[in-house]
């Protein structure tokens, strides 16, 4: 009789083991897991979904020439940045035009400078700006409406040296 205890001991310690075991598995869903009320967790991935196709809503023309034009609203007006990158962060405002440029100058001897423009999370990708050249890059909206958004130039190299750049963006 005296085995026939100790399993029975043996067996109920496991048998609490694993109860206790599963009970402290299912409280612990319970307070992590939590369903959405009324959808909301549905009505924050559409918002996310929202937000990730507006930034694409912003088209770059390719190929535009010229400089920023005076008139209008300067968000970067002529700054000079020496360093290892160059970033500034705007919004644009429909009423203030329906073309936004962004201009950067390579002021450096030797080396290549790439920018990117950003648009929310929407890249537009990196173009290369070659020593003593500049570039233009000009965004209009798909629809033809003013051009809205948070915006971000970005410039830096690929190998690492300093740069010396020029920058300026407007909407009109």
């Amino acid at each position: 009789m005296n085995i026939e205890h100790k399993v029975r001991k043996r067996w109920f310690r496991i048998y609490v083991i694993v109860m206790t075991t599963a009970i402290a598995v299912l409280l612990v869903l319970l307070v992590v897991w939590k369903p959405a009320a009324d959808g909301q967790a549905a009505a924050e991935a559409e918002e996310a979904q929202a937000a990730t196709s507006a930034a694409a809503d912003a088209v770059e023309i390719e190929d535009s020439p010229g400089t920023i034009p005076q008139e209008g609203v300067l968000y970067i007006k002529e700054v000079r940045q020496q360093g290892s990158s160059f970033e500034n962060y705007f919004t644009a405002v429909p009423d203030y035009g329906t073309e936004l440029k962004i201009h950067l100058k390579n002021n450096g001897a030797s080396g290549i400078a790439i920018f990117n423009v950003y648009r929310g999370s929407h890249a537009y990708g990196f173009v290369e700006v070659k020593a003593e050249q500049e570039l233009t890059r000009t965004f209009r909206m798909s629809d033809g409406s003013g051009v809205s958004g948070d915006w971000k130039v970005y410039a830096t190299t690929r190998d690492g040296h300093r740069i010396d750049i020029s920058a300026e963006a407007g909407q009109h």
